[in-house]
């Protein structure tokens, strides 16, 4: 039996990877205890300059509150996804119609729902804001007509009660969560009934705030069966069929958008053809229904705005990032201005043994500090700018305390980027002098005993030319946007604004049912006030169209076709005399009129060139919605849509 000699490097060989990992771990207690000291040091010298840390901690936040303000309105228009499970697997179906997307008339939603095979689950949509009573209590509810499997498309369940499915079709609702509050969160609330104008609708079920999301900013309060939207607007049943939806899907995991759209374009001519309805050729119902369906992503919802929101808020961030970008510069200047008072301190402790990434460390321990105040400070910021935001944005909307919510507010993500802004805006600034102070001449500091300017101002200069820039791009900008403002303001659209009163009445229920008598007595009690010179009632209010109706009309002229696409709007008498419209041939509406029109001075030229339009005839809408009426006005130019609107040709049925 032999013993082996045992070779002096054997024990460091077989303690070797237990000795290294000891070591890693004492020195990242090290490094974390090191850190609570350095925090520690930090807190007491901030303490001892209040004056200073104050103004520090409001520049950061003052920097960071107001770009997470401008991120979280950047959020809530473009960037956030519906908050409903596997958001990325929904999609919208519409047709494209001259161009423009349109949704899709229901009966071809039908017969997407039986060959669509790629969908897990399709339901199809369509909106209005419905007069509601329950409970003696009355409001005005933004409301969702629902076919197909609309909440199994959301993928959303029941707090209370059931769901709608495909089978519902009578007198039944679903409402949200919100407005269950609103009307008191009674527990036995299943079953009781809400009137919904002279319809009574059974409550079904309670569901959860973002299972009416579909519509991006529009939040629904209650959801009823397609059917039942189309008799709460009065629609005839024999013309549901031609009702328009949108469709929305939910695809079969695995399914891509390009799969979807593959199978779309085969299906499409088909359903055109199969569904032909009567009395119209193959190519009427085409332009009816559109030439091609596409498919797009759902995942952020169904947008009824343009994108100039978009843009406006794409243009704010940029800005708010150059007023950061400005506290930033500032913030370097009073880091460099205070870390110059203390260079003697820093040649001392790098004397002391301290080496320059000790002196760095310590500097930046400051900046963790101040960055999470200035984030606090930031957060507070931003959730009221926020919510002005928010109040900015329903400032004269029709959609005002019905269901419109942008959504603009600080949550966990936004909040979370409040932080990062402020400790980016404090280490920017800070690295700077922190690296400047480090490389202090130990020496010459401590024989001198005074501060010591270096000769090299590369870096004071780079923030000085900072400052300079942002300084120029805010004032710019603000002139540009006040100059814009002005320039605005003083386009003349046609109709006067001062003194005018508008009242707005949502929904077409009960209208649809009481008839031209109601508006008619409405008219009578609101004229008969005293401090009322005039009034009259109109479909849509100026200045709050946000799309561009296109309406096609036609004349015979010369023997020619004449073609043009005109705003349109529905007016009662005495609309023009309200706000000063000039009628400047012709004549207003009367209560008597049906198939006539009032045609603007750029539309009547466009038809008429040349010649007096009134008593001429006219053909608006396509086959086979065609209708004749016979001018019996003409009035001034008008920019109803906007104040950059450049052409002026609209007319008005009664």
């Amino acid at each position: 039996m032999f013993r082996r000699k045992r070779h002096p490097g054997d024990q460091a060989h077989t303690q070797g990877l237990p000795q290294e990992i000891a070591w890693g771990t004492a020195r990242r207690a090290l490094s974390w205890n090191q850190l609570w000291r350095d925090i520690r040091s930090a807190v007491r010298a901030l303490r001892r300059e209040r004056a200073f840390a104050a103004f520090a901690i409001f520049l950061i936040g003052l920097g960071a509150g107001l770009l997470t303000a401008m991120f979280a309105l950047v959020d809530a228009v473009t960037l956030r996804k519906l908050d409903v499970p596997d958001p990325d697997s929904l999609l919208h179906i519409v047709t494209m119609r001259e161009g423009r997307q349109s949704p899709l008339p229901y009966v071809l939603f039908e017969r997407l729902g039986e060959n669509l095979a790629v969908a897990d689950s399709l339901c199809a949509t369509s909106n209005n804001f419905v007069p509601v009573t329950y409970d003696g209590q009355s409001m005005t509810v933004f409301t969702l007509f629902a076919a197909g499997d609309y909440y199994r498309t959301m993928g959303a369940r029941p707090l209370l009660g059931r769901t709608l499915t495909s089978a519902d079709d009578g007198p039944v609702a679903v409402i949200s969560d919100a407005y269950w509050r609103r009307l008191g969160k009674d527990p036995a609330v299943i079953g009781k009934t809400i009137r919904a104008g002279s319809v009574p609708l059974t409550i079904v079920g309670v569901v959860p705030a973002n299972a009416h999301e579909l519509w991006r900013f529009l939040r629904s309060d209650m959801v009823v069966p397609f059917r039942i939207g189309m008799l709460l607007e009065s629609v005839p049943p024999e013309k549901v069929f031609r009702s328009n939806v949108f469709a929305s899907a939910r695809m079969i995991k695995g399914i891509t958008l390009a799969q979807v759209q593959h199978r779309l374009d085969a299906l499409w001519p088909r359903l055109l053809a199969e569904m032909i309805p009567p009395g119209q050729s193959l190519e009427e119902w085409t332009r009816t229904a559109g030439a091609q369906a596409r498919v797009l992503p759902g995942n952020r919802g169904l947008v009824w705005t343009d994108n100039s929101l978009a843009r406006a808020a794409m243009a704010l961030f940029v800005l708010a990032a150059m007023v950061s970008l400005a506290m930033c510069s500032n913030l370097a200047g009073l880091f460099l201005s205070r870390g110059l008072s203390r260079q003697t301190e820093y040649a001392l402790r790098m004397a002391l043994g301290a080496t320059r990434s000790d002196v760095v460390r310590h500097a930046l321990s400051e900046v963790l500090v101040l960055s999470v105040f200035g984030g606090g400070a930031a957060i507070l910021l931003a959730g009221w700018l926020t919510r002005l935001c928010s109040a900015i944005l329903l400032l004269g909307s029709s959609f005002e305390n019905m269901g419109l919510d942008y959504g603009v507010r600080v949550d966990a993500r936004v909040a979370a980027f409040a932080v990062a802004a402020a400790l980016t805006t404090a280490v920017a600034a800070q690295i700077i002098p922190a690296l400047r102070f480090s490389r202090v001449d130990v020496g010459d500091s401590l024989r001198s005993g005074r501060v010591t300017m270096s000769s090299r101002l590369g870096g004071r200069k780079a923030m000085l030319a900072v400052q300079v820039a942002a300084a120029m791009v805010l004032v710019s900008g603000s002139v540009f946007f006040v100059r814009t403002l002005q320039q605005l303001a003083r386009v003349d659209g046609g109709f006067r604004t001062e003194g005018v009163l508008v009242v707005k009445l949502a929904g077409r229920v009960p209208f649809s049912e009481a008839g031209p008598e109601f508006f008619q007595e409405l008219l009578r009690r609101v004229r008969a006030i005293p401090s009322v010179a005039a009034a009259g009632l109109a479909d849509r209010v100026p200045m709050e169209w946000n799309h561009d109706t296109a309406d096609p009309i036609t004349t015979s002229y010369g023997g020619n076709i004449l073609e043009a696409k005109s705003d349109s709007g529905c007016a009662w008498p005495g609309f023009f005399e309200a706000l000063k419209v000039p009628v400047l041939a012709g004549r207003d509406f009367r209560e008597s009129d049906r198939d006539t029109i009032i045609l603007t001075r750029e539309l009547a030229h466009r038809l008429f060139p040349g010649v007096d339009p009134l008593g001429s005839y006219v053909r608006v809408g396509k086959n086979p919605q065609v209708q004749t009426y016979q001018v019996i006005g003409l009035i001034g130019d008008v920019r109803f849509r906007s104040p950059r609107q450049e052409d002026t040709r609209m007319f008005f049925v009664p």
